[in-house]
């Protein structure tokens, strides 16, 4: 495939991929219009490699999703599906992080999945939903413990923040992570560092 060049323009406030594709009900539908506006939506790929696996897997999703037999729609097997299926999830956990309650089944349940099969799409990642859940929140709190703006905010309440409960779960987790306490890591913050949005 070559690279596909990926245009950074400015956006409108309208943004075509932010609503389900009219006439989208069949599974396969909604997983393409999901994995559309995660891609649409997120980062420009940081590399050449990662692009044209995107390219790929919508172009796969695109055409399974025209060929899907019945109303369940996507093979539940093929690796463009599952990864597109996991890339949407992740967006979507990515979305809502900082809600204390979000669980698998919920989760599972808004993009019309079984829990088990959420997990067995994490495992194709070699890890699980809770470890990615646990390792988002933490780089979150750990952004905004050292970034300037949160100076202000107590270490338990960026913790609760970034969707912890329980401040010594919290702690525990931080310091095995990063091996400095959280207090450790706002103190020993560099000049300069800590400028990037959290």
């Amino acid at each position: 495939m070559g690279g596909m060049a990926w245009a950074a323009s400015p956006m409108s406030t309208t943004r075509p991929w932010s609503q389900e594709v009219p006439g989208s009900h069949s599974t396969g539908e909604q997983c393409t219009s999901r994995y559309l506006r995660s891609v649409l939506g997120g980062a420009v790929p940081s590399s050449a490699q990662l692009s044209d696996a995107l390219v790929i897997h919508l172009a796969e999703l695109i055409e399974l999703s025209l060929l899907a037999p019945g109303p369940g729609g996507l093979p539940t097997r093929d690796p463009g599906v599952r990864a597109a299926r996991l890339s949407a999830i992740k967006a979507d956990i990515d979305r809502h992080l900082t809600d204390g309650s979000l669980t698998a089944a919920a989760l599972a349940a808004r993009h019309g999945i079984t829990v088990r099969y959420l997990h067995k799409l994490f495992e194709d990642d070699a890890m699980t939903y809770s470890q990615y859940v646990l390792d988002q929140r933490l780089a979150l709190a750990y952004r905004r413990l050292r970034h300037p703006r949160f100076a202000g905010r107590t270490v338990s309440a960026i913790a609760h923040d970034a969707g912890f409960g329980d401040l010594s779960y919290f702690n525990r987790t931080f310091r095995r992570r990063y091996s400095v306490t959280p207090s450790d890591a706002r103190r020993d913050v560099p000049d300069g560092a800590g400028q990037d949005d959290p």
